[in-house]
């Protein structure tokens, strides 16, 4: 049961990660060189206020180790592939963001393991990551299979045209059965968790997505685009990280709560936003990227 799931869970994210590289052309990538503010903007709210975020959160609820661990280690995984869905749904942004996701993509190689040093510095555990293996998760879970895709697009721009949005509904179920499968196996760990792990986990995602929201700009999709992006963290990146300096540790029944949580909280921000735009209220200029 346990290799369905991890094969499910693989193929459904090449294959939305493959659909995602079909909406994306090569002209995309280099948009954000006309709007460097984005991409500075993008890197603080990201990689430096929300791992000072993780610190605060610690500080002021004192959660138990385990939950601390958790919180250092999706602070210090940016850039989650499913991510790349916030910047391919948004034609208008996408020009200037799907660079800024690859770029901040493809820093993951030195802020990951940066950040992770001083954050088990900061609360006390020891943990480690080389470059190289978060580069082998990097090309394995985006790089590829965004990049063929892109191919597809590029001598196929029809064929892509028709097959980019089935092929990502099937890649989301592939991904949400697996997901569904794996909190039901784990459901004792919800109610276990504790109201100060979920106070915890609670704070540091709020806090995320104001970092991303505040930073944003004036326009109101690019201000949602960040606040997602700063929020929505690597589990693969976390994964990798628990299995090479906590190997006898149990991870999913602190990764599976800390997920659930997000997702509510997550979908709520969209709910609001969503509001927010369609009556208008703090409407801006409606320049990409800005």
């Amino acid at each position: 049961m346990g290799d369905l799931i991890k094969v499910g869970l693989t193929l459904g994210l090449l294959a939305l990660m493959f659909a995602q590289g079909l909406n994306i052309s090569r002209a995309d990538l280099g948009g954000f060189r006309r709007q460097p503010g984005t991409l500075a903007r993008a890197f603080i709210a990201v990689d430096v206020l929300v791992p000072l975020g993780a610190i605060a959160v610690v500080a002021i609820f004192r959660p138990p180790l385990p939950i601390v661990v958790c919180l250092a280690l999706m602070a210090c995984s940016p850039m989650a592939a499913f991510g790349l869905r916030h910047v391919v749904d948004s034609p208008r942004l996408r020009p200037v963001w799907s660079g800024v996701y690859l770029v901040l993509l493809m820093a993951a190689l030195v802020t990951t393991p940066v950040t992770l040093v001083l954050l088990s510095n900061a609360f006390g555990f020891r943990a480690s990551v080389s470059s190289m293996a978060i580069a082998g998760k990097v090309l394995g879970t985006v790089v590829v299979p965004v990049g063929a895709g892109m191919l597809v697009r590029h001598w196929r721009p029809r064929a892509a045209d028709r097959f980019a949005a089935p092929l990502g509904k099937i890649g989301l179920v592939l991904i949400l059965l697996p997901f569904l499968a794996i909190v039901l196996a784990n459901w004792r760990a919800l109610a276990e968790f504790g109201w100060r792990a979920y106070l915890a986990v609670a704070a540091f995602v709020l806090l995320a997505l104001t970092w991303g929201h505040l930073l944003g700009g004036k326009d109101p999709e690019a201000r949602t685009l960040l606040a997602n992006e700063s929020a929505t963290r690597n589990p693969a990146f976390a994964l990798l990280i628990a299995h090479t300096s906590f190997p006898d540790a149990r991870i999913f029944p602190v990764l599976i709560p800390y997920l659930v949580a997000f997702l509510i909280i997550k979908a709520t921000y969209g709910v609001w936003r969503r509001q927010r735009v369609s009556s208008g209220a703090g409407r801006g200029t409606p320049v990409a990227g800005a």
